[in-house]
């Protein structure tokens, strides 16, 4: 363990996906762990963090959505910070950011996650592809996309059901992709018409 506090900043699927890797690599026990979101009282927050694990080893507190803190809870985290419990490790997940920023760049670790998108975020789907099995293309990706959308959370989703229902091994192109999800595809091209047909422009060069 190299540090007792992390700031993860990101969008959730990712931010959730760095804090998976963190409890695996702490070897944290589930029933340790303690989850708070911006509004819960402060104390509450710090008497998780200065309380020991029944169970031993490390003590896992996570607070979501962390860029939402106020001003209490910001000036109390940020005294703790200064000086943390040796056997809890407190992780803060912010989607923009925290005014808790500074005070973790000097006693802790800051992960900032970038959401991919455009080419990137086909060659993502790529690589999610393989990690599931599957042998997607590029033209896939960008069907993929068209489908279900630009939400990482929702295409790994989609990814998944491609393998299950597929198989390990399958090569996925644009038409594997259309049958899977078809009702998806049509309701994104009845949003575009709707929002044409209605003269809204933002939400037709949105879809």
């Amino acid at each position: 363990m190299t540090t007792n506090v992390y700031l993860i900043v990101g969008v959730d699927f990712l931010a959730d996906e760095a804090l998976d890797e963190l409890r695996s690599r702490l070897h944290s026990d589930s029933l340790s762990e303690a989850f708070f979101d911006p509004d819960d009282p402060v104390h509450e927050i710090i008497g998780a963090l200065t309380t020991a694990s029944l169970l031993g080893g490390i003590r896992l507190v996570v607070v979501r959505g962390a860029d939402g803190l106020k001003k209490d809870a910001v000036e109390r985290l940020t005294s703790y910070i200064s000086d943390p419990a040796p056997d809890s490790v407190l992780v803060l997940l912010a989607e923009g950011r925290s005014k808790l920023e500074a005070i973790v760049k000097m006693h802790g670790e800051i992960v900032t996650l970038e959401a991919p998108k455009g080419r990137s975020l086909a060659g993502w789907i790529r690589r999610r592809g393989d990690q599931v099995g599957l042998k997607v293309d590029d033209r896939a990706a960008w069907a993929l996309i068209d489908s279900v959308g630009d939400e990482l959370r929702d295409l790994d989703a989609a990814l998944q059901q491609l393998a299950t229902g597929l198989g390990a091994g399958t090569k996925i192109g644009p038409n594997e992709v259309r049958r899977a999800f078809p009702r998806l595809a049509d309701e994104r091209i009845y949003v575009f018409t709707d929002a044409v047909g209605e003269r809204r422009i933002d939400a037709s060069m949105a879809a």
